[in-house]
């Protein structure tokens, strides 16, 4: 029982707490914009947003996006981008939405 007990032990002292922090939410969306400039091109504006909880020290929003375009059809990525982030805006919820099932 002791050579069993020994290893569980040392296990246990080196055991520390993790703690995570993610994103609370976010939606994508893209509008064409009309033809681009050379023949067969389109141009579109991509918003990506992204929510957090500032109240309980959410993780931090990364400088940098990486957003992969498909095109239909085809398995293989069209194009990557790597986006900046823009700006960042804190707003207050004065009350949450009907859709919010366990509200604080």
């Amino acid at each position: 029982m002791k050579k069993i007990a020994l290893p569980f032990i040392i296990l246990f002292l080196y055991c520390t707490p993790a703690w995570a922090r993610h994103i609370a939410g976010g939606e994508m969306s893209y509008q064409y914009l009309g033809p681009g400039v050379s023949a067969n091109s389109y141009r579109y504006l991509i918003t990506l947003r992204l929510y957090r909880d500032c109240q309980s020290s959410g993780a931090q929003l990364d400088g940098r996006a990486a957003i992969t375009i498909y095109q239909n059809g085809f398995p293989q990525p069209f194009l990557n981008l790597g986006v900046n982030l823009d700006r960042t805006d804190v707003i207050q919820l004065a009350s949450p939405g009907p859709c919010i099932s366990n509200a604080p």
